[in-house]
């Protein structure tokens, strides 16, 4: 496969590539919108540590960085779960009674990530209603800022969780999201096009070249077996042209040994 001829070929077929890379991005804008949650509600919260005059600020950092680290792997947790429903904030009915299925749907709700920098967590939490979603905020907060001992060591006023900012609620997925993830499965869509016909003009080259040289052969095998009868021919030419060549040489000797033998008589 050459580039002019996939160039040549692309000419041709470009709407069928541009038509493949829509449907692929309006695809992915359908699934985007179907399965994802309705409502994103967000909360930032900053981990800090009282009573430290004696720590230097290095060993602040890292403490708070660990903190930070083990509450956002806590909020994963059944023991986590158990506490938000504690809090009377929320159906406990909302959750799958199967403990593997309850964590399964807990981590599809909340998810938490941590800037280990600064020891801040972020929480977002979807769902389907506002208000269903909202309660879950709240109450993932009130347990953070509140019942955060649960999850640590250390006295209770040694470390504070402080909401920095939130509970704001957005509309989900966000129109950002949505023109991202429909210009990814455009681009998805435009490269898979584009593979499938460079593949096809490979494959169409290969067969064209196999089918030359099937045609080809006999035509190669006639000039070679005519060759063969023509060196044939000669060296039975050769071979007829041996015994008169051989008899007449025979002859001669023949003739000059009589010489020989006339010419000793004597006279």
């Amino acid at each position: 496969m050459t580039v002019p001829s996939f160039l040549a070929l692309l000419g041709q077929k470009w709407k069928n590539v541009v038509l493949t890379g829509l449907i692929f991005g309006s695809f992915a804008f359908f699934a985007l919108v179907v399965f994802s949650k309705s409502f994103l509600i967000t909360t930032d919260f900053l981990v800090v540590q009282t009573g430290s005059e004696q720590q230097d600020f290095y060993s602040m950092l890292k403490s708070s960085e660990y903190l930070g680290k083990v509450f956002a792997e806590s909020v994963s947790s059944e023991k986590f779960i158990g506490a938000v429903v504690e809090t009377g904030l929320v159906n406990p009915s909302f959750l799958p009674l199967d403990p593997k299925n309850r964590l399964k749907e807990w981590e599809k709700t909340v998810i938490v990530s941590s800037n280990p920098d600064v020891g801040a967590l972020h929480v977002a939490v979807y769902g389907d209603n506002d208000r269903e979603t909202l309660h879950i905020a709240q109450a993932v907060g009130k347990v953070l800022t509140e019942k955060n001992t649960l999850f640590r060591s250390g006295s209770e006023g040694s470390v504070e969780v402080r909401t920095l900012s939130g509970p704001i609620t957005e509309r989900n997925p966000s129109i950002a999201r949505m023109i991202l993830i429909s210009l990814a499965g455009c681009a998805f869509g435009v490269s898979l096009s584009l593979f499938v016909l460079a593949f096809r003009l490979e494959r169409s080259q290969q067969s064209m070249i196999s089918f030359d040289e099937a045609n080809l052969a006999p035509l190669r095998l006639g000039n070679v077996e005519s060759q063969s009868e023509q060196v044939l021919a000669s060296e039975s030419k050769s071979h007829e042209s041996a015994p008169v060549n051989l008899h007449g040489g025979a002859n001669r000797r023949h003739l000059d040994g009589k010489i020989s033998f006339i010419e000793q008589l004597p006279s």
